[in-house]
């Protein structure tokens, strides 16, 4: 019996923020004794109001992460895993470029894994380290992430107007969540990947599905009679 309460909530088939009927909520809290952290847990089994689909939404949280305002990080994570974005059709399309083991394929993966499950440092970071795995395929290791973006930038594998972007949105968010606990939002990391995403197609498949194309020649031009 439902308990007379929306939420809004993902849904894989409808898409996220759509309105949940509540079914079940239970929740726990609990405090450890060594540490003196406290924390809870909410557990809310839900159906979507257009598709009618059941899952579950596991809300937990603890006073240890918090935001800049002090006010607890609250992780959400699905049951089925939301699917808050799409592969790209060129992952998927058939063994035409990568291999199913390929690293940049695997870490793409991993990437939205985390982004489904609301893991944001953890997609974050794996950004950074898709991205020096692609930088060093292409120009080698010189040693240093900022000497591989350098020959990188160098050998012109982003456009001008993209070298801000590149070195100060895509890799210093990675290097935020690494270094300085840093949490980004769902937005901020969707734009990351539209750019990696981007990347990617321009500097594996679109050469790839472009080097068999040929050019028709002109037709010749006919005589007056």
């Amino acid at each position: 019996m439902s308990d007379g309460t929306d939420i809004k909530a993902n849904c894989n088939s409808c898409g996220p923020s759509r309105n949940h009927e509540v079914i079940k909520k239970v929740e726990t809290r609990w405090e450890d004794d060594d540490s003196g952290y406290v924390g809870g847990d909410t557990y809310q089994l839900i159906r979507c109001r257009g598709c009618e689909k059941i899952h579950l939404r596991h809300d937990r949280w603890n006073d240890h992460d918090t935001d800049e305002q002090g006010r607890p990080n609250i992780e959400i994570v699905y049951y089925p895993p939301a699917v808050s974005r799409r592969e790209p059709s060129w992952i998927s399309d058939g063994p035409f470029l990568f291999d199913w083991d390929n690293p940049i394929i695997a870490l793409l993966r991993e990437i939205y894994s985390a982004l489904h499950n609301d893991s944001r440092r953890l997609a974050a970071m794996g950004i950074r380290a898709l991205l020096e795995h692609i930088m060093i395929e292409k120009v080698g290791d010189s040693g240093s992430i900022g000497e591989n973006v350098k020959r990188f930038l160098a050998a012109g594998h982003v456009a001008k107007a993209s070298e801000d972007t590149f070195k100060n949105h895509l890799l210093e968010f990675g290097h935020a969540a690494i270094h300085r606990n840093y949490r980004p939002s769902q937005r901020d990391l969707n734009a990351l990947l539209d750019i990696t995403e981007a990347l990617i197609a321009a500097l594996y498949v679109h050469p790839f599905q472009t080097k068999d194309l040929k050019i028709p020649g002109r037709p010749q031009r006919k005589d007056k009679p």
